[in-house]
């Protein structure tokens, strides 16, 4: 049997169309009632009525920037997007624009403020859920001045303050709990071996303890804790990628409550203690990870996300600090700047706010999620 041979039709008639009339159609239609019963160089325009529960005998390419709106119209009509329409080659880019202002997300955040188990604000692990609203639903799963959160088993493993470890089985309830001294105060947190590593930001040091919580070892990374009887280094996020951990801190040499602000990454060799500077010109970094054989890590005050050799690959306008992606998109935290007016922070104007931002990666346009001002602060992400 002989295929059906469908009709093309434009959807307006506009500098797209203009551009597409290569592949000239057998009409034109347009939203725009003072339009229609004209012509488009030579053209009938028509009103999109026409094509209701015509799939079978037209085809339409989109002519519009309004990709997400005129999408909807003709699916309304009977026409199946991918099959009976599309968007014209000149619109591929604001078709992408569309699909991320379209597609709704789910991730954790988790939030080291002080928390409030009564209510849903401070600190604690949130979940974030996009749906047909402007603005997300939201859920405490768990209170407490929550730092790092990685993903673990079915579930999740996060650093609170005061408690330890705590692993959270899918169902977001508390299936094991490993207590640390008090003093600790951990930060960024991994799994290693049969136990754990994570950062005491207290302690200026990174460590290692078994699944039963017994300390296997501990790195100060220098000698000035002891000195000041303080942190100096604010260490706070770690990778393991074998047998190293590379961690992020506000100041390699520990000056930084000093005015140095030698932000960098330290790589850590867990079986001797051996430790390296990797780089040391980034302000307040913060979220390192190493996806697809390379290190990131977010140049926290600077509003930067470096990937390969440290470039800036984007700038965003908050205090950045959360980390994940996918293969099309990057979801960056940001949070309320509260230091922007003690350094120069070099973009101008500066966020103080706070929200989770969604950038294409290959395009570079992005749009953000709200966040309450009762969350002002995140630090890390996971996409659900």
């Amino acid at each position: 049997m002989r295929k059906n041979i469908r009709g093309l039709v434009f959807f307006g008639s506009g500098v797209v169309a203009e551009k597409s009339l290569k592949n000239k159609p057998a009409f034109i239609v347009d939203n725009n009632p003072d339009l229609v019963g004209g012509f488009f160089h030579g053209i009938e325009i028509k009103s999109p009525e026409v094509l209701r529960n015509r799939s079978d005998e037209f085809e339409v390419v989109i002519c519009t920037t309004s990709v997400s709106e005129v999408k909807a119209q003709l699916e309304r009509l009977g026409f199946a997007w991918g099959k009976d329409a599309r968007v014209s080659d000149y619109l591929e880019e604001r078709l992408e624009i569309a699909e991320l202002e379209d597609e709704r997300f789910e991730f954790l955040i988790s939030s080291g403020l002080p928390s409030n188990a009564t209510d849903d604000s401070g600190g604690g692990v949130y979940k974030i859920q996009e749906g047909d609203s402007d603005y997300p639903d939201i859920e405490k799963l768990y209170p407490g001045n929550i730092h790092g959160m990685i993903r673990y088993n079915d579930g999740i493993a996060i650093s609170s303050q005061g408690e330890g470890i705590v692993v959270l089985d899918a169902e977001y309830n508390v299936s094991s709990v490993i207590s640390l001294p008090k003093s600790s105060r951990p930060h960024g947190l991994r799994s290693f071996k049969d136990g754990w590593v994570f950062i005491s930001s207290y302690n200026d040091s990174i460590v290692g303890i078994s699944s039963q919580g017994e300390t296997l070892f501990e790195y100060p990374f220098s000698d000035k804790k002891t000195e000041y009887s303080s942190a100096q280094h604010h260490c706070n996020d770690l990778i393991v990628v074998g047998s190293f951990a590379y961690v992020s801190m506000f100041s390699v040499t520990g000056n930084w409550k000093r005015g140095v602000y030698d932000g960098g990454l330290v790589e850590v060799n867990l079986e001797t203690g051996e430790m390296k500077v990797v780089v040391n010109n980034l302000t307040m970094p913060h979220s390192v990870d190493f996806i697809d054989g390379s290190l990131r890590i977010l140049n926290s005050f600077k509003g930067e996300v470096l990937t390969n050799n440290f470039e800036s690959q984007f700038v965003l306008s908050g205090f950045v600090r959360g980390y994940e992606e996918n293969d099309k998109y990057c979801f960056v935290g940001e949070s309320k700047n509260r230091n922007f007016s003690r350094l120069n922070v070099g973009r101008s104007p500066v966020s103080v706010d706070s929200k989770v931002t969604v950038i294409h990666k290959k395009r570079g346009f992005c749009r953000s999620i709200p966040l309450p001002k009762r969350i002002s602060e995140v630090h890390s992400l996971i996409l659900l």
